[in-house]
C-alpha cells in the first residue's frame, strides 16, 4: 500500500513552473494511492541506498498521559504543580518490555539504532533492502525531476509496532526556518517598486528593552532572572558560529555571558544551517529568550531535517531537563491531508501524545504562530494556522507591534501590511480556527465560537509578543553582522524567557500554562495581560477580548508572578480521569461501542452529574449521561463512536460533583485518514471545466479502505461576511478518483470530507489573485493603512487554473493560461464592512509584465477597516468560458497626520550635524507620542527621486519631549555622513524628509525641510571637459565634453553634450538636454525634453517628457516613461522652435573652474540670534498643516511614476 505523503506539494505550489507537468484525466481507482501530482513513483530504492526510518512502540496508559497533564497544570485541582518525576512516567507509559523486543528485532537484520527516546521511539538506520526485510515494506523514490525524497510503500508492517515511518520527506517541510522576517525581506518587496511613491519608515530596539513592554522589569527588581531555571529551544541543523554570535550580541547589548549548551537530536551537521537559514533562526531564539532571561540556562535540541517532529519532543522528555520549550517553526494545516496518514501520525497526532507527557512532567510548550496573517498560508482562513501552535497541548504565541518612548510603550497588533500574499512573511500575526484539533475546553466561554462554516478548532493564538519589522528588534548574525528582524519566531522565543523568569518567581514548572491563564481572564482577573486592540491580519481583526490576532494579548508577567507565587487563580474543580475502552484510545472506529469511566475521587466520588461528550470539529458528535458504578467508584457511559465526524476527537466529561465544576479530557482519532492526492492545496482550478479528486480513506494501521462511504464537499469562502457556505456535495466510496464538475464563484474555497473519513484541501476557484498581487500604502510599513484623500498601489499577477495550460489559445499562441494571465481586465475596490463599494480602479497591464494601478481612498471616510477586493476577468474563446478572479485584502482607513519640520541649524558647512525636529500631530492637535518615523537625507533637487532611497538613508526618530527629533550629518571632504548613498553629491540645498505612521494607523507620508550645505558647485555658461565636479552639481546652460558619469545633479537651461559617452545617474533635467554625436545614458533622471543628433540614447528606468530623434539617431527605452516621441518628418518642423545655431554653438571649448555662489535664503531659516531652545518652543506652537511640505508638481509626478516603474516583473515560465 502506498501512503499518499503528498509532502513535496508544499514546493509545487511555489514552483509556479512545475504546473505543467500536472496530469488531470481520471484513471480507473487503484488498489494503491498514486504519487503526489507533479511527482511520479520513479521505482525501488538501490538495495544499498542509506535510509531512516523510525518506529513508534505505542505507550501505555494513554488516558492517563492526558489527564495528568490537565491535572498537574489547573488550579485547583489535588495535583496542581505535582509534575510526574521521570521515575513515575517510566513506570506509567514506558512500554519497556515491547520497546526491547523491537530493538532486537531491529538488529538482528543488521539495521543500526541511531536514537531512542521515552522508550517508545526508536531512529533506525540501514540499507534498503534490510529495511525491506526486516519491516514488510517497500522502500521508493518519489521524484520530480528536480526535487526527490523516499517512503515506504504497502503492504503494512506486522509486528509489535504500530505503523513504520520511513521516509526523509519531513526535510521538505523543515528545511527552512518559515516564520523569521528581516528588514533585508522587506526591503527586496520595495526594492522592485522603481518609481513608485512608497516610503520605508525603519526603526528597531534592542530585544532588551522590550522588558518593560512585559513588566519583565518588575521581576528583575526582585532579584528574578531566570537563574536556577533550564530552558530549552527546538532547531533544526545547527548553526557554526552560534557561540560567537551570542558573544558578540551580550557585548553589544550589555547581557552577561549566556549559559548555552547545544544537545544534537540525530545526525548533527551544523554547516547546513548556514545554507538552510536555521543558523540565522537559531541565533535570534537564544537571543530573544537571553534578552527576557539572561539568568536562565539555555539548551538548544538541535534535530536532524529528516526526523518526524514526535520523536524531537520524544526525545526532550526522556530527557526532562527544561522546564519551557520554544518552537519557531509550523507546518499550515492546509498542507496536512495531502501529507499522507504516515506525515499525520508522526508530526502531529503523537506529537500531540508527546507534547502532553512533556506537561505532565511540567514542561510548557511554547510555538510560534506563523506570519502569514489570517489566509497566507491557504486559500482562505481554513487551513491557514500551522502546527504545532495548534495543538491544545502548546502555547500557541502571535505577534505584536511595540512602540518603545522613554519609560512608556504601547501595544498594538502585528498587522498585515493590506494583503496576505500567499506564502509570504509580511501577512502579520497569524490566527484563526484551527482545522485539525477540536476546540478544547479551557478556551471555551472565553474565544469566541466560530463564524458560519467554519470548523469548531481550537483557537489560535493564546498570547503575543513583539514579531513586528516596524519597528523591528536588534539581533546579532553570522559574522557578527546585526541584522533588524521581527516575525513569531521573536514572540515565541521572548515568551519563553519570560516563562522562565515566571517559573524562578514561583519556584515551580509551569506545564501546560493555558488553563490558567485562559482561567484568569474567564474570571474577569486582567492584570495579567496587556490587552492589544487594535490591528488586523486579514480577516480577522483585535478588539477587547480574546480576538485571533493576538489571543489574550500580551504578559504582563509581574502581575501574572503573583498568582503563581501563591498557587491562585480561579478554581477549576477536580479533571476527571477520564478512560475509555479501558486504557488505550489511540484510535477509534465509526460505530464502535465506546466504555467511557471516569474516576472523579476524592469528597465527590459520588455527588455528581456528569455527562460524557465526543467533541469533534463538527461541534458535539455523541453525547451521554453517566451513572455511578459504586462497585468500582466508576462513573461509566456507554456511546456509539459516531460516524458523522472524524478525525481528532476530544472525549470530554462535563458536569458537578457537590456544586464544584468537573472536567475531563481524552485524545484520540476517529475514522479514517482521508490522504488528498488532488486538488492539490492552494491550487487555482475551473471545476466548470473539471476539478480532480483522488481521496483514499485510510485506516489509523495504514491499510486503504475501498468500502467506507463518506460526502465530498465543498465550501467557499465569503469575504464580505467571513462565513463559508456549501456548493457542493457529492457521496463517495472508498478511494475516489474522479473529476468534479460545477459552477462557483471564484475565490477561495475548501474540499472538506465530511463523516467517517477526515480530510480538507483548500484551493481557489478560478483564477488566483493572492500569489502575486501586493496591496502597498504610501507608508510602507504595518498595518497597511490610508488616509481619506490618499491611496494604495496595488500590483501583480493572476494565476489562472491550472485546466487552462492544456488550452490552445485561439487569440494568441500558446495556452490560455498565459493569455489569461497577461490579458484579463483586473479591478480593484475599496469596500466598506456593509458591502457598499467606495472606490473603484482599473489595473492596466504594464508593460513590465504586470497589473498595476492606486485605488483611491474617498474623501470623509470615517476611521475603521475596508476590505479590498480585486478582481479579474478574461473572456476565453479557446476555453468557452470567462475566467475569473477574485481576491480580498484588508486596509485601516485613519485621519492624515500633519507635521511641521525644522533643522537646526539651518545653514551649516561640510560634513556638519543637523538636528531634525518635527511636531507631528493628530488631526486635533494633539501630539503624537507613538508611531515609526524617520527623517530621508537627499539633495533639495532630487526630491522627486525620494521614493528610490527612502528605505537606504534614514535616520529614525525618537519622541522626546513633545517633539520627534533625530540628528544626521551631511556629506564633506572627509565623511560622507548618513548620507552613503549619495557618495560624492556635496554642496548645495539638502532636503530632510519626514514620513512614518502612528501607533493607530495614521500616515505621515511627506512633510519635509532644508538646509544649506555650505558649498554650492554651479556651472553655468561654461564648456567642460574635465576636472569639474560629476556629483551634487548644478549645470545651466552648458556644453559638456567628457566620458564618464554625472550623479545626483542638476541640470538647467540648455545642456549641450558633445562627442561624449555620458551617463546621468539621479540627475533631474528642468531644461532641454542636446547630444550631438554622442552615446547617452539616462538612468533614474528625469528630464523635459531630450534631442539627438548622430546620437544614441539609452534610458533606463527615468521619465522624459520628449524625445526629438534627429538625424542619424534612435533611441532605446527600458522600464521607462516617454511622454512623447518625434521623429522622421516632424524633425524640422519641431526644430524650428529651436534655434540651430544655439543647439550647434560650439567655438571656444575649454575647461573652466566652477563658481561658488554665495547660499540663498532657504525656507526655514531661523532668526539671527535666536537659540535652539527658542526655536524647538516655536516650533511646537505650529499649528497643523503650516509646516513645510513637497510641491503638489512633485507629488504628482510620483502618482505618475507609480504606474510607471517595476514593482514584480515577473518572467514568463514554460515548463
Amino acid at each position: 500500500m502506498r501512503k499518499a505523503a503528498a509532502i513535496t506539494l508544499i514546493l509545487t505550489i511555489m514552483a509556479f513552473s512545475l504546473m505543467p507537468a500536472l496530469g488531470f484525466g481520471p484513471p480507473a481507482a487503484p488498489s494503491e494511492a498514486p504519487p503526489p501530482y507533479g511527482f511520479r513513483d520513479a521505482g525501488p530504492a538501490p538495495p544499498n541506498m542509506t535510509v531512516t526510518g523510525v518506529i513508534y512502540v505505542p505507550l501505555r496508559n494513554l488516558p492517563l498521559i492526558f489527564y495528568y497533564a490537565q491535572a498537574v497544570s489547573a488550579p485547583g485541582s489535588s495535583l496542581y504543580h505535582r509534575f510526574l518525576t521521570p521515575g513515575q512516567v517510566r513506570d506509567l507509559f514506558y512500554p519497556t518490555q515491547e520497546f526491547n523486543e523491537t530493538l532486537a528485532h531491529l538488529r538482528s537484520y543488521g539495521l543500526r539504532v541511531l536514537l531512542t527516546a521515552a522508550d517508545s521511539i526508536i531512529v533506525f538506520q540501514g540499507q534498503a533492502w534490510q529495511v525491506e526485510r526486516a519491516l514488510g515494506v517497500r522502500v521508493d523514490i518519489f521524484t520530480n525531476g528536480s526535487v526527490s525524497f523516499y517512503e515506504d510503500v504497502g503492504p503494512v508492517a506486522k509486528g509489535p509496532w504500530a505503523y513504520p515511518y520511513v521516509s526523509n520527506a519531513t526535510m521538505l517541510v523543515f528545511d527552512r526556518p518559515q516564520f523569521l522576517l528581516t528588514a533585508r525581506e522587506a526591503a527586496a518587496v520595495l526594492s522592485r517598486l522603481e518609481g513608485v511613491n512608497v516610503s520605508f519608515p525603519l526603526q528597531a530596539y534592542p530585544m532588551t528593552a522590550l522588558a518593560q513592554a512585559y513588566n519583565a522589569t518588575a521581576l528583575y527588581s526582585q532579584g528574578f532572572n531566570g537563574s536556577g531555571v533550564t530552558v530549552g529551544v527546538l532547531e533544526f541543523y545547527g548553526d557554526p558560529t552560534l557561540s560567537q554570535d551570542l558573544a558578540y550580541f551580550d557585548e553589544e547589548f550589555g547581557l552577561p555571558p549566556a549559559n548555552v549548551t547545544v544537545v544534537p537530536i540525530g545526525g548533527y551537521n551544523p554547516n547546513l544551517g548556514v545554507i538552510t537559514g536555521w543558523a540565522l533562526e537559531e541565533d535570534l531564539d537564544v537571543e530573544a529568550i537571553h534578552s527576557m532571561a539572561p539568568g536562565a540556562r539555555i539548551v538548544v535540541y538541535v534535530a536532524n531535517g529528516e526526523l518526524p517532529l514526535s520523536a524531537a519532543i520524544a526525545f526532550i522528555d526522556g530527557q526532562d531537563q527544561v522546564s519551557v520549550l520554544g518552537q519557531s517553526f509550523g507546518v499550515p494545516e492546509a498542507f496536512l491531508s495531502s501529507l499522507g496518514w504516515s506525515f499525520f501520525y508522526y508530526n502531529v497526532y503523537l506529537s500531540d501524545v508527546y507534547y502532553a507527557l512533556g506537561a505532565a512532567e511540567g514542561i510548557t510548550f511554547v510555538a510560534a504562530s506563523g506570519d502569514g496573517g489570517g489566509m497566507g498560508y491557504s486559500a482562505g482562513p481554513i487551513g491557514d494556522v500551522p502546527y504545532p501552535a495548534s495543538s491544545p497541548w502548546v502555547l500557541a504565541v502571535g505577534g505584536t507591534t511595540t512602540y518603545i518612548s522613554g519609560d512608556s510603550g504601547l501595544q498594538t497588533a502585528w498587522s498585515s501590511m493590506g494583503f496576505d500574499q500567499l506564502l509570504q512573511a509580511l501577512g502579520g500575526s497569524t490566527g484563526g480556527y484551527s482545522a485539525v484539533e477540536p476546540m478544547p475546553w479551557w478556551q471555551e466561554g472565553v474565544a469566541p465560537a466560530p463564524p458560519q462554516g467554519f470548523p469548531y478548532g481550537r483557537a489560535v493564538p493564546d498570547l503575543a509578543a513583539q514579531a513586528s519589522l516596524f519597528p523591528g528588534s536588534l539581533m546579532v548574525g553570522e559574522g557578527n553582522q546585526t541584522l533588524v528582524v521581527g516575525g513569531t519566531s521573536e514572540s515565541a522565543e521572548l515568551v519563553v524567557g519570560l516563562l522562565a523568569l515566571l517559573a524562578q518567581a514561583s519556584g515551580s514548572r509551569l506545564g501546560l500554562i493555558a488553563p490558567l491563564l485562559y482561567g484568569l481572564y474567564s474570571s474577569g482577573d486582567l492584570n495579567a495581560f496587556e490587552p492589544v486592540t487594535f490591528g488586523y491580519n486579514v480577516p480577522w481583526t483585535a478588539g477587547r477580548g480574546y480576538n485571533l490576532v493576538t489571543g489574550l494579548g500580551a504578559l504582563n508577567v509581574g502581575e501574572l508572578a503573583k498568582y503563581l507565587e501563591a498557587r491562585a487563580g480561579p478554581a477549576s474543580g477536580p479533571l476527571a480521569e477520564v478512560l475509555v475502552n479501558g486504557n488505550y484510545t489511540a484510535f477509534m472506529a465509526p460505530g464502535q461501542p465506546v466504555n467511557v469511566s471516569v474516576n472523579v475521587g476524592g469528597p465527590y466520588a459520588s455527588n455528581c452529574s456528569l455527562e460524557v461528550y465526543v467533541v469533534s470539529l463538527e461541534g458535539v458528535a455523541a453525547s451521554a449521561t453517566m451513572t455511578y458504578n459504586s462497585t468500582l467508584g466508576l462513573w461509566e457511559a456507554e456511546l456509539t463512536a459516531p460516524s458523522n465526524a472524524s478525525g481528532v476527537v476530544y472525549v470530554e466529561v462535563r458536569g458537578e460533583c457537590n456544586g464544584v465544576a468537573v472536567r475531563g479530557l481524552d485524545e484520540a482519532f476517529l475514522g479514517y485518514f482521508g490522504s488528498a492526492v488532488a486538488p492539490v492545496p492552494l491550487y487555482p482550478y475551473a471545476p466548470q471545466l473539471s476539478m480532480p479528486v483522488a481521496v483514499f480513506p485510510v485506516s489509523p494501521m495504514g491499510n486503504m479502505s475501498l468500502s467506507v462511504a463518506y460526502n465530498v464537499t465543498v465550501l467557499e469562502y465569503r469575504p464580505l461576511n467571513n462565513t463559508y457556505g456549501q456548493v457542493l456535495s457529492v457521496p463517495a466510496m472508498g478511494g475516489n478518483v474522479t473529476e468534479l464538475h460545477f459552477n462557483a464563484s471564484p475565490g477561495y474555497a475548501v474540499l472538506w470530507l465530511r463523516g467517517p473519513v477526515y480530510g480538507f484541501v483548500p484551493f481557489f476557484i478560478g483564477s488566483s489573485l493572492q500569489y502575486y498581487f501586493m496591496v502597498l500604502p504610501q507608508v510602507f510599513s504595518q498595518p497597511g493603512s490610508a488616509y481619506p484623500g490618499g491611496w494604495v498601489l496595488i500590483e501583480g499577477l493572476p494565476v489562472p487554473p491550472v485546466e487552462t495550460l492544456f488550452i490552445p489559445s485561439n487569440e494568441v499562441s500558446g495556452a490560455v493560461f498565459w493569455a489569461a494571465a497577461y490579458g484579463s481586465n483586473v479591478t480593484a475596490e475599496l469596500v466598506a464592512p456593509n458591502g457598499t463599494v467606495l472606490s473603484e480602479a482599473s489595473l492596466p497591464m504594464t508593460y513590465q509584465g504586470y497589473y498595476a494601478g492606486l485605488l483611491r481612498v474617498p474623501q470623509g471616510l470615517p476611521p475603521g477597516y475596508y476590505l479590498v477586493v480585486l478582481r479579474s476577468s478574461y473572456n476565453s474563446t479557446g476555453a468557452g468560458m470567462d475566467i475569473e478572479g477574485y481576491g480580498v485584502g484588508m486596509i485601516y482607513v485613519a485621519p492624515e497626520l500633519r507635521a511641521s519640520v525644522q533643522l537646526f541649524p539651518s545653514a551649516l558647512p561640510e560634513g556638519g550635524g543637523v538636528e531634525v525636529m518635527a511636531n507631528i500631530t493628530y488631526p486635533n492637535g494633539t501630539p503624537v507620542r507613538f508611531g515609526l518615523f524617520s527623517a530621508t537625507l537627499l539633495p533639495a533637487a532630487l526630491t522627486g527621486l525620494y521614493e528610490n532611497v527612502s528605505y537606504s538613508v534614514e535616520v529614525p526618530l525618537q519622541f522626546s519631549d513633545g517633539v520627534w527629533e533625530a540628528e544626521a550629518y551631511l556629506p564633506g571632504p572627509s565623511s560622507i555622513g548618513n548620507a552613503t548613498y549619495y557618495e560624492g553629491a556635496y554642496g548645495g540645498e539638502w532636503a530632510v524628509v519626514v514620513t512614518g505612521e502612528g501607533a493607530w494607523g495614521d500616515q505621515l507620508p511627506y512633510s519635509s525641510a532644508y538646509a544649506w550645505l555650505g558649498r554650492n558647485v554651479v556651472y553655468r555658461g561654461v564648456n567642460l571637459t574635465s576636472g569639474f565636479e560629476t556629483s551634487g552639481a548644478v549645470f545651466e546652460d552648458v556644453t559638456i565634453m567628457y566620458n564618464g558619469t554625472i550623479s545626483w545633479s542638476l541640470m538647467e537651461g540648455l545642456v549641450r553634450v558633445v562627442s561624449s559617452r555620458l551617463t546621468l545617474s539621479y540627475v533631474d533635467s528642468q531644461g532641454v538636454i542636446v547630444a550631438i554625436n554622442s552615446n547617452l545614458t539616462l538612468r533614474y533622471s528625469t528630464a523635459s525634453a531630450l534631442i539627438l543628433i548622430d546620437s544614441r540614447a539609452a534610458l533606463e528606468y527615468s521619465d522624459v517628457g520628449e524625445v526629438i530623434v534627429g538625424p542619424g539617431s534612435n533611441v532605446s527605452v527600458t522600464l521607462s516613461r516617454v511622454g512623447k516621441v518625434v521623429n522622421g518628418t516632424a524633425w524640422s518642423a519641431r526644430m524650428n522652435a529651436i534655434s540651430q545655431a544655439e543647439l550647434l554653438g560650439l567655438s571656444g571649448l575649454e575647461s573652466m573652474r566652477p563658481q561658488h555662489v554665495t547660499p540663498r535664503a532657504i525656507v526655514t531659516t531661523p532668526v539671527q540670534g535666536v537659540t535652539k531652545t527658542q526655536q524647538v518652543a516655536a516650533l511646537r506652537e505650529v499649528r497643523p498643516g503650516q509646516g513645510w511640505t513637497l510641491t503638489a508638481a512633485v507629488a504628482l509626478s510620483l502618482v505618475a511614476l507609480a504606474i510607471m516603474i517595476a514593482a514584480l516583473t515577473l518572467t514568463r515560465r514554460k515548463s
